[in-house]
């Protein structure tokens, strides 16, 4: 958005503000009251700040996948949100990196 200068615009929320799409608006979403686990849908339950179209994005993985892979999904979901802002994505709260933690097991 931002590095390739695709336009964007903001989108008003169902508070009647109009908010811009940014890390922290982004983040705000996530944040929105939980649905009973996994997979959770935010769209338009989004609190005052948060940005209308955001979206969490899901790995499906069987059961029986290498131990490796779980390692590096615990890592993304813990050391490796340090880079996301500067990459504009917005970090997850720590109860949803709570919860996906315990699925990824």
């Amino acid at each position: 958005m931002i590095q390739n200068a695709i336009p964007y615009a903001s989108i008003q929320n169902r508070f009647g503000r109009f908010v811009l799409p940014s890390v922290e608006s982004g983040t705000a979403a996530a944040k929105s009251p939980a649905s009973n686990g996994f997979p959770r849908d935010i769209a338009g339950r989004e609190p005052k700040d948060g940005y209308p179209l955001s979206h969490f994005t899901y790995l499906l993985f069987y059961p029986e996948v290498k131990p490796e892979f779980r390692t590096f999904i615990r890592w993304a979901l813990t050391e490796g949100v340090k880079d996301e802002p500067a990459m504009y994505y917005s970090p997850l709260p720590a109860s949803v990196t709570k919860e996906a933690l315990a699925a990824v097991r």
